[in-house]
C-alpha cells in the first residue's frame, strides 16, 4: 500500500510540477506569523510556570529541613543529649532568630 501511495504522489508530482511561481513571493503571511506569535507566548507562559513550581519546590525542601532540624532538637532533648547548635530547648525545639544590635 505505500508503494501504491509513493507511486500515485510522484505521478501528481510529474504532471502537476508548477514553474510560474517565483519562490521570492511565497511567504507564510499572517497565518505563519500568528502561528509562531502562539508558539512564542505558549513558550514563555510554559516557561513561568515552570520557574513558579521549581521555586515552591525549593521552599518546601527548605521547610522540610527547618521541621527535620526542630524534631531532632526535640528528641535529643528528650534522650538527655545536648540540643544541635542553634536550637534553644525552652522553647520547644525552634531556632533563635539573631538579634538585630
Amino acid at each position: 500500500m505505500f508503494a501504491e501511495l509513493t507511486a500515485l504522489s510522484i505521478r501528481f508530482a510529474d504532471e502537476s510540477s508548477v514553474t510560474d511561481i517565483n519562490p521570492d513571493d511565497v511567504t507564510p503571511g499572517i497565518v505563519g506569523f500568528a502561528f509562531t506569535l502562539a508558539i512564542a507566548v505558549a513558550v514563555i507562559f510554559i516557561g513561568v510556570d515552570m520557574y513558579r513550581r521549581i521555586r515552591r519546590m525549593q521552599y518546601r525542601e527548605e521547610v522540610r529541613a527547618e521541621i527535620a532540624d526542630e524534631l531532632a532538637g526535640e528528641e535529643a532533648g528528650a534522650q538527655g543529649v545536648a540540643a544541635p547548635e542553634g536550637v534553644d530547648e525552652a522553647q520547644g525545639g525552634s531556632e533563635e532568630a539573631p538579634k538585630a544590635e
